[in-house]
């Protein structure tokens, strides 16, 4: 394991304790998430190295990567992911011209097969190679590995739960920013753990989901790294069925009540309102 000594982003030496918790859903390895005093990011500490990450994502339970359909709790996931494409469809479509699309961290590659088939050219990259096969199963093509591997540029870019497990930010972004057309557009969807519901369920909170989530995002932290990167964001769209999803596996970790986490995440949207839910996406665009 490594010690994070200083900030990721900003390269702040002020990082404080902010919550220790374990990873619930494969190994039971105890974190603490601290937090930079300087820009706000908070930050999985200590972080497995690159070599071991791979573990902790091989598991039936780790749904995005394998497709497992077991339980009520994946079968609900299933459903609000086909409800979800027409939703990240109509979002792409309406704040991004064009149709070149590359999707960042596809997992097996529904999303991008759904855009694929509404007539965008697509470009998809996943690194896990797992996911990666069966990405390409799907979409029948060759998928990237990194965005190292990525050529061209699109109008827009998608990464759906993607930022917080990728290990240097910054130089994700500027990557990203090489590959983002000059009017294109950026759709980040991640966690916000200023929400109403991590502030219930605190340590047991399903989306702080480590290590696999090495990062955790406030929408003041976006906006802190728009900035940094020369970047605006021009909207920030709740992800309300994400409340009630986190809810219920925070419940399952607590071993709490199935009516409780739909009542948590009820509360969490409306108290969240059109700006700080559970999960958020932000779409971005290069300053001018």
């Amino acid at each position: 394991m490594q010690t994070i000594p200083t900030c990721k982003v900003c390269g702040c030496d002020d990082l404080r304790p902010f919550l220790t918790l374990r990873d619930h859903s494969i190994t039971g390895e105890t974190f603490t998430i601290v937090e930079c005093f300087c820009c706000g990011l908070l930050h999985t500490n200590p972080v497995p190295p690159l070599s071991e990450l791979g573990k902790y994502y091989q598991s039936e339970d780790y749904i995005s990567h394998s497709d497992t359909r077991k339980g009520f709790i994946s079968t609900l996931y299933h459903w609000a992911r086909t409800y979800m494409l027409t939703k990240k469809y109509a979002w792409v479509y309406k704040y991004s011209k064009g149709k070149r699309l590359l999707d960042v961290g596809c997992g097996t590659g529904y999303f991008a097969t759904h855009m694929q088939k509404s007539g965008y050219d697509v470009q998809a990259m996943e690194p896990d190679p797992g996911a990666r096969q069966k990405a390409e199963e799907l979409l029948k093509m060759k998928v990237s590995d990194s965005l190292e591997n990525v050529t061209g540029t699109y109008d827009a870019i998608t990464l759906w739960h993607v930022l917080e497990h990728v290990p240097d930010i910054n130089d994700t972004f500027v990557k990203l920013k090489q590959r983002l057309d000059q009017n294109g557009r950026l759709f980040i969807a991640i966690p916000n753990p200023a929400s109403y519901d991590a502030s219930v369920y605190k340590e047991y909170w399903a989306a702080y989901d480590v290590p696999r989530h090495l990062f955790h995002i406030t929408p003041k932290v976006m906006d802190f790294l728009a900035r940094r990167h020369n970047l605006q964001v021009v909207a920030s769209i709740p992800q309300k069925m994400d409340s009630y999803y986190i809810s219920l596996l925070s419940e399952k970790y607590k071993k709490g009540s199935l009516w409780k986490a739909f009542w948590i995440g009820l509360i969490s949207n409306m108290k969240g309102a059109a700006s700080n839910t559970s999960s958020m996406l932000y779409v971005l665009k290069k300053k001018p």
